[in-house]
């Protein structure tokens, strides 16, 4: 009886051993389940990560070449490029055809987000729960929510009263809701900082149709000299019954203030014009100006002062000549817009330098018709590095000697600051 006690006793414990042994190889299968299924993840997430930086890099590599223009429109369309196994859609889109988060006008982010789906009656609470998010201070909007608003409708943060850093945090506002986002995320930016978007550089879902996400492109459709009767007339489309302002391209000088009439047409006849204007712009108050060569404008169109002052800013006229006819450089007169441009973009002499086109087109319209060049105030001179680039002698001679000692010496200034 004792021998069979102790053999059933030895085959108990012989079981709880096989059944401890079974749990461990269980557990030590799950943990290995679990762990391959991580890595596996963490790879595919890498591959990810890789195949979008390579699709970035890719993106940016054809714009970078001459034909870019025909091949990769900057037009917000899709394009699929394969690596190995991966396939990446590239879309190439420019922020300022998109809408500003942080800085778009209430108008505009309205109609996206009626567009969206959001109801009229929620309109108000949404808008004010965004400028409420974006704001520095605790203070509600009138429709909004702040941090009490938050964790009473059981959110586990207030809003962050500062700027949006990325499109997605919009789904932390308060009222927003997923499929909403997914409908206006793809029409939105936080990298534009513009109050409204650029019509000519604006994807299709974000002009949308008339009514729908924000505002009817502005146009004009004719802007003409009329040396008979010594007027301009200058018309166009816009959004209905907008305010549209015109004015000179080259000074930004108003011209006319018009209103667009219930279909969205607007037109306005300009007398009493000296000089009369090459090019002119039209603006509203949401979106950004468009512009328009003059038909029939004299040789001597524009207006030379923004340019004269630009080109007394930038020193030209120590190279070039109060005129541009040459002193020690090049006789400049009468150069083109894009001539006047790429020069100072790719001369080596303007190193540090760069100009907007419509800084350039002003330059060309002095050049054509050069007059005296204004006084610059004190403070708008270069600094003597800047000289260095056309006068590396003469620099070299002034850095010697006590004159220039006396520009960086804290005395000298101070005793400067006393006289002055």
């Amino acid at each position: 009886m004792a021998i069979s006690r102790e053999r059933g006793i030895v085959l108990v414990i012989v079981l709880w051993i096989i059944a401890l042994l079974s749990m461990m190889a269980a557990s030590f299968a799950y943990f290995i389940r679990i762990e391959t299924t991580v890595a596996t993840r963490g790879s595919e997430q890498a591959q990810g990560r890789a195949l979008a930086e390579a699709g970035v890099h890719y993106a940016l590599m054809q714009l970078l070449s001459p034909t870019a223009a025909e091949e990769w429109p900057v037009d917000g369309s899709e394009r699929e490029v394969e690596w190995g196994q991966g396939k990446v859609l590239v879309k190439v889109a420019k922020a300022s055809g998109m809408i500003d988060l942080n800085k778009a006008k209430r108008e505009l982010l309205e109609g996206l987000l009626a567009a969206g789906g959001v109801e009229s009656d929620a309109l108000d609470s949404l808008l004010d729960a965004i400028e409420d998010w974006r704001d520095p201070n605790d203070e509600t909007q009138l429709n909004g929510a702040e941090r009490e608003d938050y964790l009473a409708a059981g959110y586990s943060l207030g809003p962050k009263n500062a700027p949006f850093e990325s499109v997605e945090e919009l789904l932390q506002v308060m009222g927003m809701t997923p499929a909403i986002y997914e409908r206006i995320a793809s029409r939105l930016t936080v990298f534009s900082q513009q109050t409204g978007i650029d019509p000519a550089l604006a994807t299709a879902d974000v002009l949308g149709a008339p009514g729908d996400c924000g505002p009817r492109p502005l146009s004009i459709d004719s802007a003409t000299w009329d040396a008979g009767t010594e007027h301009m007339s200058v018309g166009g489309q816009s959004e209905s019954y907008r305010r549209i302002v015109v004015r000179d391209a080259d000074s930004g000088a108003e011209l006319a203030i018009t209103r667009s009439d219930a279909s969205g047409m607007w037109a306005v006849d300009i007398g009493d014009l000296s000089p009369v204007s090459c090019e002119v712009t039209a603006e509203t108050d949401i979106g950004f100006p468009v512009s328009a060569s003059v038909g029939g404008a004299p040789a001597g169109c524009g207006s030379p002062l923004q340019g004269a002052k630009l080109y007394a800013e930038m020193m030209c006229n120590i190279c070039h000549g109060d005129d541009g006819s040459g002193a020690t450089a090049d006789d400049i007169q009468g150069e083109p817009t894009r001539e006047i441009r790429r020069a100072i973009r790719k001369e080596t002499v303007h190193d540090g330098i760069d100009v907007t086109r419509a800084e350039a087109r002003a330059i060309s319209v002095f050049l054509r018709n050069p007059g005296p060049l204004p006084v610059l105030p004190q403070k708008a001179f270069s600094s003597p590095t800047k000289c260095r680039t056309c006068h590396p002698r003469q620099y070299k001679e002034w850095s010697g000697d006590m004159m220039a000692y006396s520009a960086v010496s804290p005395t000298f200034n101070a005793l400067e600051s006393l006289a002055n």
